[in-house]
């Protein structure tokens, strides 16, 4: 069998973003930002980002991975971002 054959050739065409993150919790992110405008602050700007990449991304063709930097932090991610719906090569 050659390389392509009987193989839905579209996987290799296919885009994933895959977002490394953390739990919005303020003083865990945007720490160096935070110095200078709060802790508060910095939380609802990083909250705001990552919320904003991922409404680009859903309205995009490219699959959504989001990879959270604590294993405890799964659960509460998943409340605060749902999954988005499946990109459209996949319905």
């Amino acid at each position: 069998m050659e390389w392509g054959e009987d193989l839905d050739c579209k996987v290799m065409n296919r885009t994933s973003v895959i977002l490394f993150g953390r739990l919005p919790v303020p003083g865990k992110v945007k720490t160096r930002l935070a110095k200078a405008i709060g802790d508060r602050a910095a939380c609802d700007i990083y909250k705001e980002m990552c919320e904003n990449i991922v409404s680009q991304v859903v309205k995009s063709t490219a699959s959504l991975v989001f990879m959270c930097a604590d294993k405890e932090d799964v659960a509460p991610c998943k409340e605060w971002l749902p999954p988005p719906p499946p990109p459209p090569w996949r319905q």
